[in-house]
């Protein structure tokens, strides 16, 4: 699970609830990059008997606490999960096998940072699973890694996709078993368990990348399958789901949080503020998926809590503790979402190895395997019925920039709200100028600028005029807007907005050659983010002033090439040139591979780092 971005929390969540659910500025905003042109970016099967809950060092617990004259006051769960059946979706958890559980986990145990050796073992084992279980496997791109994505192909509701995902990425030198081995694990085996299943809708089960930096790899799959207009019924990210801590008390909850949801927190008093239950965190437009959560996790006896957010909340700063995994980047395109968690650094001080060792010993198998029991059955149920119990509300823009819905007199543009990126209709430009044409910004707004109807004024073919890194000038001209679901058939279209969602937006540019001289005076080719996922294109940017080799914050900073982080000191950058099979890099540098850059020509570009 992403760490906590420091900015707003829970204490936020009582002044929200205090003030009617209400606007309340509380101490800095939601991590929102700031908006800019350029963006760089053994088997059982047949048990019928219950599992044996164990604690965090891995012991058989004592089944309950006692008062001081011995009567039992509180009982630990116990599991019963039936005989592996496939006539309806409840036969399913006893399909379920903990020794698969296990072994994925150890598999895949250690620190998985992109790059690492765990990280390609943990790759290479979601697609190696997936594609033995006969899904169609591809690799999907992200900014420095790659999602693995299996589909299995409904039958008569085949349009209809149930993806079903966690994120195999953790944080650098940290075991990372509990976040999340153990979601990697539950979702591989909910795959082979489902595999067999004759199901109407399609299932499509995903690896994702990057989530420690930021949710990259599900927004990346999430932006691309909004861009095919898919229809995505639901969405389920297990995200941590190993980790229990049966002492009385032992689960914290944000400050505000039995205000805003009373049956949840009667749920946990009921528990003695044990933490046993795994939490279903989820939009009210899935209402139905996670009740069939909850009804499966009754019937095998695990405990679960539920947290009902509605649209407004799902998208609010102020509930980020609840946006902070995959789920979220489902959300952010009205798509119906749900998250499986055991609530992370709310429960278990071994959250990215903060105290102590985020390891496999630590983990309750027991509890996994009845997680995991429980998302087969439900997962199978929505595959299966006719009605999935979701109501989706897409979320759309305010305009179409392709489209110029607007009416007369005024064009649909990209711009800001405060920090957040938007769509407005606004007044045509009096004297506007059209493709190609220098353009001005005379408020300095994104947006706001003097471009004719349909284009934005960008820097993107382009030049640098003066100023410095931190506030430089340019001259900008006017680009033909674009989004993810089209307006640009014969060129690149170029992320202009920084969010995900509805109000992505870009421009459309020709491409240029990375490795050559094809771009006008004062500019320089570039690899900048589209708007398909991440994949990055080479287009035309205005030249920086920084030389290679130079410290740098941004790619526009650079005379030429990328600024990217060094590999000893990530918290710094500087500027590096591109490089390729045929393109070596100088003495002491090493080409490393950009696996989201897509310059055609099966040419697999890469930057020269120390």
């Amino acid at each position: 699970m992403v760490g906590r971005n420091g900015a707003v929390h829970w204490r936020c969540l009582a002044l929200f609830a205090w003030a009617g659910a209400g606007w309340v500025a509380c101490g800095g905003s939601d991590s929102v990059a700031d908006t800019a042109d350029a963006i760089d970016t053994s088997s059982d099967a047949t048990d019928t008997t219950a599992d044996t809950a164990t604690d965090a060092e891995g012991d058989t617990r004592d089944g309950g606490d006692t008062t001081a004259d011995g009567a039992e006051t509180w009982t630990a769960p116990t599991y019963a999960f039936g005989t592996c059946g496939s006539t309806t979706p409840a036969d399913y958890a006893g399909c379920v096998e903990v020794a698969h559980l296990e072994a994925t986990v150890r598999t895949i145990v250690g620190p998985r940072a992109v790059g690492d050796a765990k990280w390609q073992v943990a790759r290479d084992l979601c697609h190696d699973t997936l594609s033995d279980l006969g899904f169609t496997v591809t690799l999907q791109p992200t900014p420095n890694g790659t999602n693995v994505i299996g589909t299995r192909l409904g039958t008569d509701k085949a349009s209809e996709l149930v993806v079903v995902g966690a994120h195999y990425d953790g944080v650098p030198g940290c075991d990372a078993a509990d976040d999340n081995g153990s979601g990697v694990a539950g979702v591989l085996e909910v795959a082979r368990v489902l595999a067999g299943l004759d199901a109407r809708r399609t299932l499509v089960v995903t690896c994702w990348d990057e989530e420690e930096l930021g949710l990259i790899g599900s927004r990346v799959q999430a932006e691309a399958l909004y861009g095919q207009s898919a229809n995505v019924v639901l969405a389920v990210s297990f995200e941590m789901i190993g980790f229990t801590d049966a002492r009385p008390g032992s689960q914290s909850l944000p400050l505000g949080f039995g205000a805003l949801f009373p049956d949840a927190q009667r749920a946990l008093d009921a528990l003695g503020g044990r933490g046993v239950f795994i939490t279903l965190i989820g939009g009210d437009d899935a209402a139905g998926p996670r009740a069939a959560l909850a009804e499966a996790a009754n019937a095998i006896g695990l405990p679960t809590i539920e947290v009902e957010l509605t649209e407004v909340m799902r998208s609010s700063p102020f509930f980020a503790d609840l946006r902070r995994s995959d789920h979220a980047s489902f959300w952010d395109f009205g798509y119906p979402a749900i998250q499986l968690t055991d609530t992370a650094n709310f429960r278990n001080p071994h959250y990215h190895c903060g105290d102590g060792a985020d390891a496999v010993d630590t983990l309750d198998f027991a509890f996994m395997h009845a997680v995991t029991a429980m998302s087969a059955v439900a997962i199978a149920h929505v595959l299966t019925v006719d009605d999935a119990g979701v109501d989706p509300k897409p979320r759309v823009a305010a305009c179409d920039v392709v489209a110029q819905d607007c009416g007369e007199g005024k064009r649909c543009v990209a711009t800001l709200a405060g920090d957040a990126d938007t769509r407005a209709c606004i007044a045509a430009a009096a004297s506007p100028v059209g493709a190609g044409e220098v353009c001005v910004r005379p408020n300095g707004v994104l947006g706001e600028d003097t471009c004719a109807v349909g284009y934005d004024c960008t820097l993107y073919g382009g030049v640098r005029t003066g100023g410095t890194n931190a506030a430089p000038t340019y001259d900008r001209v006017c680009s033909r807007y674009c989004d993810p679901r089209g307006g640009c058939e014969d060129g690149a279209c170029i992320a202009i907005t920084s969010t995900g969602g509805p109000n992505l937006t870009g421009v459309c540019r020709p491409t240029c050659d990375l490795f050559g001289d094809t771009c006008g005076a004062g500019q320089v080719c570039a690899l900048r983010r589209s708007v398909a996922g991440a994949i990055t294109r080479p287009v035309c940017t205005p030249k920086g002033t920084t030389a290679l080799g130079q410290p740098c914050s941004s790619s526009g900073d650079c005379q030429s090439g990328a600024c990217a982080p060094k590999r000893d000191v990530p918290t710094e950058a500087i500027c590096v040139a591109y490089c390729d099979a045929s393109r070596a890099c100088g003495e002491g540098l090493t080409c490393v591979p950009q696996p989201s850059a897509d310059i055609g020509a099966g040419v697999a570009p890469g930057v020269c780092l120390p």
